[in-house]
């Protein structure tokens, strides 16, 4: 993807000398693990934490930055609060439908989702990023991608990112703005909708 390359010339920037091994880069949405790989031939001795809730997508992940010597791959979803997601799948395909702060119940109640369409549905925690960077003690992430699939506004809002100390560990964010979490078609009013954030 266009985004990957371009990720990746930025990181060769941002990291000139971070590149020793003291950055740390987190990146939400994991996928099959490609924009991770690109970062750290980059950048190897990086530390790379990596969120992905799809079991499939993860295993991918995994085999593709195996022999990388600090990364942290986690399935879990990125919230604004503590406590379980619901993943709903598509009959046939092996990707997320949908996703539900919530029990399965909420999930099955889901806007253009009916019981019939769904072949499963799969729990997972969910963590605020800023828990999440306290817990493990990482004083500043170099560089955040958050790609989740509408979920960006969850995930922005899990970094308190009113709070200084917050501003201070997430400082660079790159994230996705869709009309799926903006309930209007892209232009003129993303920035009204993303100063909300």
């Amino acid at each position: 993807k266009t985004d990957f390359l371009a990720l990746h010339h930025l990181a060769n920037e941002l990291w000139h000398e971070p590149c020793d091994g003291n950055a740390a880069l987190l990146v939400g949405g994991l996928n099959e693990g490609w924009l991770a790989r690109r970062l750290l031939d980059a950048c190897p001795k990086i530390t790379l934490y990596g969120f992905e809730i799809l079991p499939a997508s993860l295993e991918k992940a995994r085999e593709r930055l195996h022999g990388y010597p600090n990364v942290h791959l986690h399935q879990e979803a990125m919230g604004e609060q503590e406590g379980v997601a619901t993943i709903v799948m598509d009959a046939g395909s092996s990707e997320m439908a949908g996703i539900s702060e919530g029990s399965a119940s909420d999930a099955h109640s889901m806007p253009g989702r009916s019981r019939a369409a769904m072949r499963s549905t799969l729990s997972v925690r969910t963590v605020p990023l800023a828990t999440f960077a306290r817990r493990h003690a990482i004083p500043f992430f170099h560089y955040v991608a958050v790609d989740v699939e509408g979920h960006e506004m969850q995930t922005l809002r899990g970094m308190r990112l009113k709070e200084p100390e917050m501003r201070r560990i997430f400082p660079v964010i790159q994230y996705e703005m869709s009309s799926y979490w903006l309930g209007r078609d892209l232009g003129s009013h993303n920035a009204t909708r993303a100063s909300e954030l």
